[in-house]
């Protein structure tokens, strides 16, 4: 989908049928609406991408911590080198913290429910 229509689409779901400068202002999406569901879908694609991967239910935050820096001093790299950088790799990097998040959340899941299960039984 080339970059103006994308741009169009996701400003039509964001704000509705009414182009951005018809929009009531009580409506308007704020500044960071578009730029941050261009980005979700950027991090989507590279996980459909990714598909045939097993997931990452067999990974430690640690061993998804150390993915991700290789890919944060890919782009550190690149934006030193060149002032920018690809913006897969940004969604890359977001997709492990996601999945760091992830597993972050089932850990501390497990540790409640451990918990209120022995507060019972105790």
């Amino acid at each position: 989908m080339a970059k103006k229509k994308l741009d169009a689409t996701l400003e039509e779901s964001v704000m509705g049928e009414a182009p951005l400068d018809e929009a009531p202002q009580a409506t308007q999406a704020p500044y960071w609406a578009v730029p941050l569901m261009q980005f979700s879908w950027l991090m989507d694609a590279q996980l459909m991408a990714n598909s045939h991967k097993p997931g990452w239910d067999g990974e430690t935050p640690a061993m998804l911590l150390t993915k991700a820096r290789t890919k944060f001093d890919k782009i550190r790299e690149d934006v030193v080198q060149k002032g920018y950088t690809d913006p897969t790799v940004c969604a890359d990097l977001a997709n492990y913290m996601m999945m760091i998040a992830d597993l972050s959340h089932r850990y501390i899941e497990q540790a409640e429910a451990e918990l209120a299960a022995l507060e019972a039984g105790g």
